[in-house]
């Protein structure tokens, strides 16, 4: 068989780096397995792929490694995959998907595209199977930032969505969020009203932005309206983030709510990038 250029190959230095981590529970690669062991057989020729997919991955992996004291090479698929690393799930899924799509079966390869990516979306998975391979789709996104700073905290933000950790995110996205209004205060010379420790006030500084747009004609009113209505979600977000996040020592916000909390102020912060990038201004 070919070798695939499979999903741990071809992100291994983000792996590595630890810039990229892939969470999969037990269950999920459970499922995956089975889904793998669905599509083992192709029609009647009784060809066992699993063979197949195995011999594929043992391509990547140390031949002195062992799974639960056995020697990888004596592991089965399935135990290799419900023990490994959560990438090898994923590798999995891109051989197989490939055999199929060589056997020139488009039934059975877009029935088994099918399975998988039902799986990742009931499972509020940030993957998808396309083309054979696992494209990941962040759930979630925050728009670039300019300084270098920012753009780590940007993927410290994005890698604990894609680990559904979003009681970790609510701290970072508003610390995000006020360094981002302010880079946009200072690069269109607005003037920022500060608080008390005197950090950026969300409101205020989210208001002159929607003003400034507006009466410059860069969007509309309807846009403008749209941003300055986010201001009474965002002093809430102030209280959430002093009083139920990471960022001081008391109790924390569920996962759940920080989840709504971090879908509705990353498109907020996704409108005012929009409406600022339809204008030129960054």
């Amino acid at each position: 068989m070919i070798s695939v250029n499979i999903f741990s190959q071809r992100y291994k230095l983000q792996i590595y780096n630890k810039t990229l981590q892939v969470s999969l529970y037990n269950n999920i690669r459970q499922t995956i397995y089975n889904l793998l062991d669905k599509y083992n057989y192709f029609y009647n020729h009784r060809r066992c792929y699993l063979d197949d997919v195995k011999e594929e991955l043992l391509i990547y992996q140390d031949n002195s490694k062992r799974i639960n004291g056995e020697l990888l090479a004596d592991t089965s698929l399935k135990e290799f995959l419900l023990n490994d690393y959560p990438t090898s799930s994923l590798d999995a899924i891109e051989v197989l998907a490939t055999i199929l799509i060589n056997q020139e079966d488009i039934d059975w390869h877009t029935n088994f595209e099918h399975d998988i990516n039902n799986l990742f979306y009931n499972n509020r998975l940030p993957y998808q199977l396309a083309t054979n391979q696992i494209i990941i789709e962040n759930i979630i996104n925050v728009p670039a930032s300019i300084s270098f700073d920012m753009k780590k905290l940007k993927e410290d933000i994005e890698n604990n969505i894609i680990k559904r950790n979003f009681q970790l995110v609510v701290d970072r996205l508003h610390t995000y969020y006020g360094l981002y209004l302010q880079e946009i205060v200072d690069k269109i010379k607005l003037q920022s009203e500060k608080d008390s420790n005197n950090h950026i006030v969300f409101s205020k500084a989210n208001k002159k932005i929607a003003e400034y747009l507006y009466d410059n004609k860069l969007i509309t009113e309807f846009e403008k309206s749209e941003i300055i209505y986010a201001n009474s979600l965002l002093e809430q977000y102030n209280k959430v983030r002093n009083n139920a996040s990471f960022a001081h020592p008391n109790s924390v916000i569920s996962n759940e709510s920080a989840e709504f909390i971090v879908q509705i102020f990353s498109a907020t912060l996704s409108l005012l990038d929009s409406c600022l990038k339809k204008g030129g201004l960054i």
